[in-house]
């Protein structure tokens, strides 16, 4: 299999993938924006409690702010379940596209190169991307435009609390990039000894 053969058949790949998940990942960006809303409610839930049921002693007005945060709250589990299951297809879809032909390559490129140890790259690729997919850090991609909206809302509660999250933000950022470069560094180590593993082992074959 020539390598042009490859790269066409793999967008080829990518092409039905995004034609079949474009839906779902549309789906789960509208389920997302409903629960990113959705988890404004203990806050408004307090600020009316303070300021109609406290303010004017009203049991009944509390029971029915109540009961209204309860109905929100199973929306919103609702939603975060929604989500979940859609980005499970979405990276079942990917696995059922994908892996056949990364299996495939993988044991053509072997089969082509006798006596030299098979390059699992492709394969742990493929697993990083279903696992991925199917976890919850995926979410953050469809959570993080929803930051300035939190933001103005702590602004329009008091600007104290909104230079607050401000700096929060600022300071979880800073600790990602930290936590992201050491990472990096690790990974770099691991990936070194992988590489002077298989030319170990290449040597190895080499002189049997």
């Amino acid at each position: 299999l020539q390598p042009e053969n490859q790269e066409g058949s793999a967008r080829r790949a990518l092409g039905i993938l995004n034609s079949t998940a474009r839906e779902s990942l549309i789906s789960v960006g509208v389920f997302s924006g409903a629960a990113n809303l959705l988890l404004l409610t203990p806050a408004f839930f307090m600020l009316l409690v303070y300021d109609k049921a406290v303010a004017y002693n009203s049991v009944s007005t509390l029971l029915v702010l109540s009961a209204i945060t309860l109905v929100l709250f199973v929306f919103l589990g609702a939603f975060e379940i929604i989500r979940s299951k859609l980005m499970i297809d979405i990276a079942s879809k990917a696995d059922q596209q994908y892996g056949s032909e990364v299996y495939r390559h993988t044991f053509l490129r072997t089969a082509q190169k006798p006596g030299t140890p098979a390059n699992s790259s492709p394969l742990l690729d493929l697993r990083n991307l279903r696992q991925f997919l199917s976890s919850p850090a995926v979410f953050a991609l469809f959570d993080v435009p929803w930051i300035p909206i939190y933001v103005l809302v702590l602004f329009l509660f008091h600007p104290v609390f909104g230079w607050l999250g401000i700096l929060s933000i600022l300071l979880i950022l800073l600790l990602n990039l930290y936590q992201q470069n050491r990472n990096a560094i690790d990974l770099k180590k691991v990936q070194q000894v992988g590489s002077a593993q298989q030319a170990t082992t290449a040597r190895e074959f080499a002189c049997a």
